[in-house]
């Protein structure tokens, strides 16, 4: 499994103790703190402080606006796009890799790639259609946020129009609007 948007290891956690193979990105440094402490003692899950993105380099993490009243309650709030309608103009650099290339170059059979990464799904999807990583993985399961985030509606249809045209050849299963 590779879990992208990780927080605090929810999903990862579970599926490290059902006996799976998991690699957990998560940018936000507050968060992956949180994360760490989740994976210790679980030998199948791997942790990485940084963003699944398009290319290796650092990127901006945008914060929620609320981060200062806790910030690893909104940490799950943080985007790489400052046009998310709830993050301010504070981030941070973090660590970007090219998820494409982590998976191409893995030995794992990706089971499930689990997306929630606050928007930033319209980019990193496409990108693995485009580079053919997704033909390596089974199942996809993705949260979009067009319905509280208008701007992304145009780009979530072309993204569900790509993943049908990958169903539709038999490699990949996607599943959006998870949870």
């Amino acid at each position: 499994m590779i879990d992208c948007g990780a927080n605090r290891g929810k999903w990862s956690t579970i599926f490290a103790d059902l006996g799976a193979q998991v690699i957990a990105f998560e940018p936000d440094p507050v968060a992956f703190k949180a994360l760490e402490e989740s994976a210790r003692g679980r030998a199948g899950m791997h942790v990485r402080n940084s963003a699944a993105g398009v290319s290796d380099g650092t990127v901006r993490l945008y914060f929620h606006t609320n981060r200062d009243a806790n910030p690893l309650d909104y940490s799950s709030g943080s985007s790489l796009l400052e046009s998310k309608p709830n993050v301010s103009s504070e981030f941070t650099e973090v660590t970007s890799i090219d998820l494409s290339r982590v998976v191409t170059e893995s030995s794992l059979d990706v089971e499930i790639l689990k997306i929630d990464i606050e928007g930033y799904e319209v980019e990193l999807l496409p990108h693995l259609i485009s580079t053919g990583a997704i033909d390596k993985i089974r199942k996809v399961f993705v949260e979009t946020h067009e319905k509280k985030w208008p701007d992304l509606e145009l780009a979530t249809r072309r993204l569900i129009k790509l993943a049908d045209a990958v169903e539709a050849r038999g490699a990949t299963e996607f599943h959006f609007d998870w949870p």
